[in-house]
């Protein structure tokens, strides 16, 4: 049992002849006989292109709903037709079985790593589920801007990728090393990891030995390898890797798909905020003309990222000590969030904005003031259910201004909260 589920099957401990009482004077190995007990051979191709699928995901609490929806809102009607009928026939063939009242399905361990073992020795292995891991890629990056309405996709994605080795990717390289770009991204808001950064890296140099150096997905990747960095140990670090992601954008000019715009004005909004850490105000400027110098080359107006631009110029009244006009451009971002399209809006965003507007009324004296916003800010991030640095920190700050204004209950109340948070 432990050597399947290292999909060991062909291990030389395994080659063991065992006779087959039915038939006198015949003996099989055993991994052979597993697989013919296993054989999906018999299967229409619409059952095996979904089995093999299923043997990549966990073996069990498979959400039929996150099944259809993996393929998107569009198709979501005529996908619980498609969906119903292959379960039912693999589940009346008894390769998977219905659980949760229905709502769920688990397929055999077993099973999986011997279908696992099959597609592996295919020419191209794991290619009939290229479409259900870019659909899956899909998912997790529609959490931009809410990371809680992709959260539920993530085990999915980390199932796959655990489960299709490195050396048997070749067939579904650049699927999965999106896939893997997403999972990052979007696990960074629910789990703490010390390594963040290190697996950030092991992803770019793998996407750059497949994609090459200048490919636009590294972009974004070299974005999240800088956010997954503390400011104030690694600022010199984070402007490398984000000053490398706006020379990729560069690179691409004129070749923007959906969502790239959007990534680049996104990183150079990072970029400004890095410089302003390190007081370099000329950089900053600079990376915020660039950003107003794309805006009006393609008439981009109407995304989350106009308020960080509000953000930006805050700090930069903030290094005038011009703390009325920083804090009324705070203002302006949150009134902006409110105006744009619910599904452009991005909660994470609006923290960090009523966060800023503590900081700027802590700097004014009004602790009050301070405590109503910062208290806004966790509100916004618990709702979200963000598990993280971040929250910790915001948490951090709210139990300081608590403990000036000598509210010990309130202290005690959010030091509770955090402690909850499993953070080392």
């Amino acid at each position: 049992m432990d050597s399947l589920k290292k999909q060991n099957l062909n291990n030389q401990l395994l080659k063991i002849d065992i006779e087959l009482s039915e038939e006198e004077n015949k003996s099989i190995q055993i991994f052979d006989f597993i697989l013919q007990k296993f054989s999906i051979d018999g299967l229409d191709s619409n059952e095996k292109y979904f089995l093999e699928y299923l043997s990549l995901l966990p073996s069990s609490s498979i959400i039929i709903e996150d099944l259809i929806l993996i393929c998107g809102k569009d198709y979501v009607e005529s996908n619980k037709i498609y969906f119903a009928n292959v379960i039912n026939s693999l589940e009346k063939k008894g390769f998977l079985q219905y659980e949760n009242g229905r709502k769920s399905i688990q397929i055999h361990k077993i099973l999986q790593d011997s279908i696992l073992y099959s597609a592996r020795d295919e020419r191209n292995p794991f290619i009939m589920s290229s479409r259900y891991i870019a659909w899956l890629s899909g998912r997790l990056s529609d959490g931009y801007n809410n990371p809680k309405e992709s959260f539920r996709f993530l085990k999915y994605a980390e199932s796959i990728l655990n489960s299709i080795k490195e050396e048997y990717r070749h067939s579904v390289y650049q699927p999965l090393l999106m896939l893997e770009n997403e999972y990052l991204h979007l696990s960074a808001f629910f789990f703490i990891r010390d390594d963040n950064s290190e697996l950030w890296k092991d992803l770019i140099k793998r996407s750059e030995n497949y994609l090459g150096k200048e490919d636009i997905a590294l972009a974004a990747m070299y974005n999240n390898l800088a956010l997954s960095l503390k400011p104030k140990k690694a600022i010199e670090k984070i402007i490398v890797y984000l000053n490398k992601a706006v020379k990729i954008y560069y690179k691409n000019a004129g070749s923007y798909k959906d969502g790239d715009l959007l990534m680049f004005i996104t990183i150079l909004n990072n970029l400004a905020q890095a410089y302003l850490v390190k007081s370099d105000v000329d950089s900053a400027i600079k990376c915020f003309n660039k950003v107003s110098a794309l805006r009006k080359k393609y008439y981009f107006y109407s995304d989350a990222q106009i308020g960080v631009g509000y953000t930006i110029l805050s700090e930069l009244y903030r290094t005038s000590k011009n703390f009325d006009k920083s804090e009324a451009l705070i203002k302006e971002a949150i009134r902006y969030h409110n105006l744009i399209p619910i599904e452009r809006r991005s909660n994470f965003l609006l923290s960090s904005y009523y966060s800023k507007l503590s900081e700027y009324s802590l700097l004014k004296n009004n602790i009050e003031d301070a405590i109503i916003h910062q208290q806004k800010c966790v509100e916004i991030l618990e709702a979200q259910e963000i598990r993280n640095n971040h929250i910790v920190a915001m948490y951090q700050f709210l139990i300081d201004l608590y403990k000036v204004s000598n509210d010990y209950e309130s202290v005690k109340k959010y030091k509770d909260k955090q402690n909850l948070i499993d953070c080392k």
